[in-house]
């Protein structure tokens, strides 16, 4: 191995080292999380999650660590909580501390600073949108004037159905399902059919 390489090699290990020691010192002084999983440098957790097994993975995690645990996902601290007594305590008991929602890049950059009912965090800003939103958009008469779309589009839908049905083809629910929900949405924001 050549000098300047393991000069390199060395320089890196120990600014690595550095960062570590440095993270876990202002970590201490930062709030107290739940035990959890020892998971890398920004990844976190994220790659000792396998998805189609995710439910077994945490139980596992839940016998060693509690019912009450703590995990990163890429940099994004995450609460897992596995047990009834501890959801009721804390949705119950503490609604308001995890009532909000978290606050992302890209809702921001889209949503005007997370200005809109979707991704705006439960203030009384929120309350009263989603107020106006109740009063104005969801009454009777608004639904109601959107059933004629719906109808139609349900109407497609099943036709489609039938007649993959007819020539023996197999038929997607989940795609289909999907198909229905996004033109309909499409159909309500844009005012015309979008295909």
């Amino acid at each position: 191995m050549s000098i300047p390489l393991l000069i390199a090699l060395s320089l890196i290990i120990f600014v690595f080292l550095l960062a570590q020691r440095r993270r876990k010192s202002t970590a201490s002084r930062k709030l107290r999380h739940p035990p959890g999983p020892p998971g890398l440098p920004f990844f976190g957790n994220v790659l000792q999650y396998d998805p189609s097994n995710l439910h077994l993975r945490l139980a596992k995690l839940s016998d060693k660590y509690g019912p009450l645990m703590s995990m990163t996902l890429v940099g994004k601290p995450m609460i897992i909580i596995s047990s009834a007594r501890v959801a009721k305590e804390a949705l119950k008991h503490n609604d308001l501390a995890f009532s909000s929602r978290p606050s992302f890049i890209c809702s921001r950059k889209l949503t005007y600073n997370n200005s809109g009912i979707a991704f705006s965090p439960y203030t009384e800003y929120w309350r009263e949108m989603r107020k106006m939103a109740v009063l104005r958009l969801f009454t009777l008469k608004q639904v109601n004037s959107f059933r004629p779309a719906r109808e139609e589009e349900v109407a497609r839908m099943v036709k489609e159905i039938s007649r993959r049905a007819d020539a023996h083809q197999p038929v997607n629910i989940n795609e289909t399902a999907m198909s229905l929900s996004s033109s309909m949405i499409c159909r309500f924001a844009l005012g015309e059919e979008v295909r």
